[in-house]
């Protein structure tokens, strides 16, 4: 008798934790998620946009900041019957996102990746990419912030399956000469890809990190 007592015990204090340890998951989520939906001060955005271009460049900025604006004024140059264009009125710079809930909620992610994409300080490549493309990408990023890139042509890509694989080996050569290749997240197969000296990576994922948004060096 006093064994069953102690296994339905135990088994009571096993419920028992399992249901702490979900109440304590369930916790997090929620955390997240009221953290997610409180809105990000847009300068925290700017200053990010600042550190990605590292340089003084107000006029992009204030690109940026004209398109922060129409969402409180004219969200219809932005949004056409609830989807995501960057541009309705100048198809020269039009995006299509569509009209996803994680776009509308990460609205100024996606328009500073877009402003600082038209601008040549990001560049968004397809998952199928080649090697040869890529390196031309790079090689656009870093003549328009005038840095002396590394010769990226005897990179062996021969057997290589991924994208992935190829900006590791990329940020390999990279850093030695004291750049690095990053990503921007976007739920997607899509690649936001900026090219910055290795000394601002720290700081630039801090800032993300302040907009809840993720930037990594590709490893």
């Amino acid at each position: 008798m006093n064994i069953f007592k102690r296994i339905f015990k135990t088994k009571k204090n096993i419920e028992k934790s399992s249901d702490l340890v979900i109440e304590a998951n369930n916790q997090i989520e929620t955390t997240f998620e009221e953290a997610k939906s409180e809105k990000i001060d847009e300068t925290q955005y700017i200053k990010l946009a600042k550190l990605l271009i590292e340089s003084d460049n107000n006029e992009i900025i204030e690109k940026y900041k004209v398109k922060l604006n129409h969402l409180k004024t004219t969200s219809e140059l932005i949004f056409d019957d609830g989807e995501y264009y960057f541009d309705t009125q100048n198809n020269e710079f039009q995006v299509y996102r569509g009209d996803s809930k994680e776009i509308k909620d990460n609205i100024e992610w996606f328009l500073l990746i877009d402003t600082l994409g038209f601008n040549r300080i990001l560049w968004e490549l397809d998952w199928k990419t080649g090697p040869e493309e890529t390196n031309s990408i790079l090689k656009s990023l870093s003549d328009f912030k005038n840095y002396n890139l590394p010769d990226l042509g005897t990179i062996n890509s021969e057997g290589m399956k991924s994208l992935d694989e190829y900006f590791r080996a990329v940020n390999n050569v990279l850093e030695k000469a004291g750049f690095v290749a990053i990503n921007l997240y976007i739920d997607s197969d899509s690649y936001i890809t900026g090219l910055i000296k290795i000394e601002n990576l720290k700081s630039i994922i801090g800032q993300a990190d302040k907009c809840l948004q993720r930037i990594s060096k590709y490893e």
